[in-house]
This record gives structure tokens, C-alpha cells and sequence, in this order.
């Protein structure tokens, strides 16, 4: 398991939240991807629409490919580029149960004085990824 790189910290409601980027390296109705450490199962995808900032998981879990913050937006919804899995931008839930039924994980994000703040995360690796060999 990788560790978390050092992100400059506050407290809200006695949750710890991460600073992780600056709103002016947001694209306007598009993704970015944030390393949160040096694992590529800690990438983060940060979205900037409708002047409301989401973070999911940038591994889309039909192939294990981080590409997620490259994906299209369409109303609610991100689109893998890579195999048009379709998830929920705002819960990461996988929204064509007939792709399978793998979601994104979600992350809780907000924008504090110019910058994007996420909560303290707890990254879920894929099952394949904690097995004991």
C-alpha cells in the first residue's frame, strides 16, 4: 500500500480536509487528474461543472485504466473515454448496470478560498489488489 503525499491541512466540522489544487487549474466543464500519492490507485479526478467541483476516483474499474479525468460530461454523468462505462458524477455510482456493476469511489470535495479542498480520503483498492500472495 502506497502512502499519501504531504497536503496542507484543515479541520471542518472536526473532519480533516486535504488542500489538493487550485481553482485556477480547473477546467471549466471538464476533469483533471491529482496524484494524492505515488500509486496510481491514489489518483483522483477533480470536475469543475456547473460552477460545483466533484472528485472521483481517476481508475475507472472496468480495466483498471486511469482515465476517468479525461472522460466526457454529459448532464450528470461521466463517460470513460476508453469503453464508455457511464458513471454518476456526483456519487460515482455506475449508472448501466448492463457495463457491470463496479462504481467509482467518491470523494467529498469543496472550494475554499480558491482552492479545492477534499476530504481526508480512504482509498478502496480493488479486491485483486489486497490479496496476499
Amino acid at each position: 500500500m502506497a502512502d499519501y503525499y504531504n497536503f496542507p491541512k484543515i479541520i471542518i466540522d472536526n473532519e480533516e480536509y486535504w488542500q489538493v489544487e487550485s481553482v485556477k487549474n480547473l477546467k471549466i466543464n471538464g476533469g483533471i487528474t491529482v496524484a494524492l500519492g505515488d500509486d496510481l490507485d491514489y489518483e483522483v479526478a477533480i470536475f469543475f461543472v456547473n460552477n460545483e467541483v466533484y472528485c472521483l476516483s481517476n481508475v475507472c474499474p472496468h480495466r483498471h485504466q486511469n482515465k476517468i479525468s479525461q472522460g466526457y460530461i454529459k448532464d450528470e454523468h461521466i463517460i470513460c473515454p476508453l469503453h464508455h462505462w457511464t458513471y454518476n458524477l456526483k456519487t460515482g455510482e455506475n449508472i448501466n448496470k448492463l457495463q457491470g456493476l463496479k462504481s467509482l469511489q467518491s470523494f467529498e470535495a469543496r472550494i475554499i478560498d480558491n482552492f479545492v479542498y477534499i476530504k481526508k480520503p480512504k482509498i478502496n483498492l480493488p479486491k485483486w489488489r489486497q490479496m496476499e500472495i
